[in-house]
């Protein structure tokens, strides 16, 4: 038990002289190959001896929903523990996978939304065409329509008002022949 006091004190006063530093967001254009082979160090967790305690540095980093954790493994490591990782180190594992895929799935998904983009355009832009056409053609057959109807109705104007105007030549000439005989009759007498 002495040891394990000993090992922890000396694996704590290791860890107290580490600086830690914040996260920092991945999603930047200009990455340092030397701040990424250190947050790959920090991803792997170093071989478990077994009887040792360790404690270990960790970050949680979720930039996608806003979560960034900087801080201990208390956890004992030793061969009991799966694979050799501590619980907490198996779920910090789970949840960086977790947030890889979630990333990897809304990197796809805006992929596929971006390719799936221009063919909506072209679609909308063939229905607007086939619409406009179909519009174009129902205004055309509309204004057939509308000429052939006003065609039958100035013929039918023209008809009734032919028919009008022969009457009343017909009036007229009764007039005139009734003027006449009139005109005749006075100048008898």
């Amino acid at each position: 038990e002495e040891d394990d006091d000993v090992n922890e004190n000396v694996n704590n006063e290791d860890i107290e002289d580490e600086d830690v530093e914040p996260p920092r967001d991945e999603s930047s254009d200009s990455v340092s190959s030397d701040s990424e082979s250190e947050d790959e160090k920090a991803d792997i967790a170093p071989e478990a001896t077994t009887g040792t305690v360790a404690q270990r540095l960790f970050a949680i980093r979720d930039f996608s929903r806003g979560i960034a954790e900087v801080g201990e493994s208390s956890a004992a490591r030793d061969s009991s523990y799966v694979g050799g990782l501590a619980p907490w180190d198996l779920r910090h594992d789970l949840e960086t996978s977790h947030a890889r895929a979630r990333l990897t799935e809304a990197e796809l998904s805006t992929t596929q939304a971006e390719k799936s983009l221009p063919k909506s355009k072209n679609k909308i832009g063939e229905k607007e065409r086939k619409l406009l056409d179909h519009d174009l053609g129902d205004v055309e057959r509309t204004l057939s329509i509308v000429l052939d109807r006003l065609k039958e109705l100035e013929s039918g104007e023209n008809a009734t008002l032919k028919k009008k105007l022969a009457e009343k030549e017909m009036q007229l000439a009764i007039a005139r022949m009734d003027h006449a005989s009139a005109e005749q009759r006075l100048h008898e007498w």
